[in-house]
């Protein structure tokens, strides 16, 4: 997998140098790649401001990503490949990959966050940015489904 300043995202068959699909889409250079935890889409961000999930099988787009301003410097799948994060170039988002739907976004406390990546349960965020800092921010509602209904249970028992 490579992404490219031509606008373009490759995926490569290692055993014959040559490219399988080539992910055309952004306007401006490809600025972070990676494929999904089951190997079905790729993920791409760009200086364009997009990020995109694409299909590994038919290399066109599944989703457009937009919320940033202006270069999406990472995107990163959830390990459970539920969810993913962009970030750049002032903020992070967190978009749900079976819907394309941003549900909410990160900002950094001490400059703009540039990048972010998942931890192995999917539950907890770093982030990167500008000013040096590094940030942790949990997901509450990246849990499984019994997990939210434990912590809504939780929740309403202290309201009582």
């Amino acid at each position: 997998m490579s992404g490219s300043a031509d606008h373009t995202a490759r995926i490569w068959d290692t055993s014959t140098d040559k490219p399988l699909q080539t992910l055309s889409g952004h306007t401006l250079g490809v600025t972070s790649v990676s494929f999904s935890p089951d190997g079905r889409l790729v993920l791409t961000s760009s200086i364009d401001g997009d990020a995109r999930i694409w299909s590994v099988k038919t290399g066109l787009t599944v989703q457009r990503l937009k919320f940033h301003v202006s270069t999406v410097s990472q995107a990163a799948f959830s390990s459970d490949g539920r969810w993913v994060m962009t970030a750049g170039p002032t903020t992070a988002a967190i978009w749900q990959v079976r819907t394309g739907r941003l549900l909410y976004f990160l900002n950094g406390a001490h400059g703009n966050l540039t990048a972010a990546g998942w931890s192995p349960n999917s539950m907890r965020i770093v982030a990167g940015d500008t000013g040096g800092g590094v940030e942790t921010f949990t997901c509450t509602l990246c849990a499984h489904l019994p997990a939210l209904v434990a912590q809504a249970k939780a929740r309403l028992a202290g309201l009582r």
